[in-house]
């Protein structure tokens, strides 16, 4: 696959996050589960390693593959979505603790919410849910997007794989990636990216 490998448990980033192992990768990033050595604690980091990127002996990353406008592109996206996640600060989306760049790309460090699991991983296990449970869910995440809305941000991309469940019953939004700020008087450039299925109408016409 062309997939770049990931970084090997142990390795400290940004001089404060030692890499436990691997929790999961997308088309664009690895996400790991580390040690946040100054709050001594477990984090999430985010590391931007699109497929096509090259992870060279030193454990840097080559965009080399990608060309530098798609390079250029995929970090201003990435380190954008950190800064929202920095900013919105809303109850249902995790705390974002550093943004930063190094081995030649880009990392954000997340708080870290324990056996959490994604609404798509447990509708796959668990089946359909009842409507009160349901209900219970999708109240949450409109109290979140009421505040993500209030900050002019709006996520374009919610779907049960974007939503993470907490063993308490918390309903997070996650994966700001296809977020954008609006505003009203550029509604007419505002790039299309939706997942069928899931995207309003609007969104797709």
């Amino acid at each position: 696959s062309n997939a770049p490998a990931a970084l090997d448990p142990g390795v400290v980033l940004h001089g404060r996050f030692q890499i436990a192992h691997l929790l999961g990768r997308g088309g664009f990033g690895i996400t790991y589960l580390a040690h946040d050595t100054e709050r001594k604690d477990s984090c999430v980091v985010k590391e931007l390693a699109p497929l096509g990127a090259v992870r060279t002996a030193d454990g840097d990353l080559s965009f080399a593959v990608l060309g530098p406008s798609v390079a250029q592109r995929l970090r201003h996206q990435f380190v954008q979505e950190a800064n929202f996640l920095s900013r919105i600060r809303a109850r249902g989306v995790i705390p974002v603790r550093e943004t930063w760049q190094e081995r030649g790309t880009s990392y954000f460090a997340m708080d870290y919410v324990a056996d959490a699991m994604n609404l798509q991983k447990v509708l796959l296990s668990e089946g359909r849910m009842d409507a009160s449970t349901v209900l219970d869910i999708v109240y949450q995440l409109l109290e979140t997007l009421e505040q993500v809305h209030a900050r002019g941000l709006l996520h374009r991309d919610i779907k049960p794989s974007n939503v993470l469940l907490s063993p308490k019953g918390e309903a997070f939004l996650i994966d700001f990636g296809s977020a954008r700020e609006w505003h009203t008087d550029f509604a007419g450039q505002h790039t299309v990216q939706y997942t069928p299925g899931y995207a309003p109408l609007e969104q797709m016409s």
